[in-house]
């Protein structure tokens, strides 16, 4: 029957591809992005769907406006409001894919410019670690020489700013290494030494 016909397209269609593929879709990997919209693929299948019951839709309002032919009237105008409402029930769900794809593509853009920055940051916390640590090994090379020529003022001066500038660095290397023992003796923790003698 046309009617059932009608309600089951209808039925289908209220729930069309755009609208499934956003409730089941969302973020889906990508090779070359790390995240991806795909409710691309449901508005043109809609689309697909929705031209030839548009095209249907002209044909019934053509034939419906024609008065050289006799038709059946009532079947003329339920084809052709059969058909639209298809068509729209179509369109609209094209239309919700295509403002579901607009909300995806603002949030990985947001998302990837959340992620730059966090990059970005991390990176900057890299490099300025890579130098911390480039400016340690620098005092603990001349704190070597120092404690050599049995210069213990330096070495302790050396641990000192250690302490602020690289305290891993101090903690696994510097204190660790025998020549400086024999300025320093046992690590101590930085929160445990002496206050330095005032001037």
């Amino acid at each position: 029957m046309p009617s059932a016909r009608a309600g089951a397209l209808a039925l289908v269609m209220l729930s069309g591809c755009s609208v499934v593929n956003s409730i089941a879709g969302g973020y889906a990997p990508s090779k070359t992005r790390p995240y991806e919209c795909d409710h691309r693929v449901g508005m043109v299948v809609d689309l697909i769907f929705a031209v030839p019951f548009a095209l249907l839709t002209a044909v019934a309002i053509g034939v419906a406006i024609d008065d050289t032919h006799d038709h059946d009237r009532g079947t003329v105008v339920f084809a052709m409001v059969e058909s639209a409402v298809i068509t729209g029930l179509f369109t609209g769900s094209a239309m919700y894919g295509h403002s579901k794809n607009a909300d995806c593509e603002a949030e990985i853009a947001m998302r990837t410019s959340q992620e730059t920055a966090a990059n970005a940051k991390l990176e900057s916390a890299q490099a300025e670690q890579r130098a911390r640590r480039q400016q340690a090994v620098t005092l603990y090379r001349r704190a070597l020489d120092a404690a050599r020529l049995k210069d213990c003022e330096t070495v302790t001066a050396t641990d000192r700013q250690l302490c602020t500038l690289d305290r891993v660095f101090r903690d696994t290397m510097f204190v660790r290494d025998a020549s400086i023992k024999v300025c320093l003796g046992e690590p101590i923790a930085c929160d445990e030494l002496p206050a330095p003698p005032s001037e």
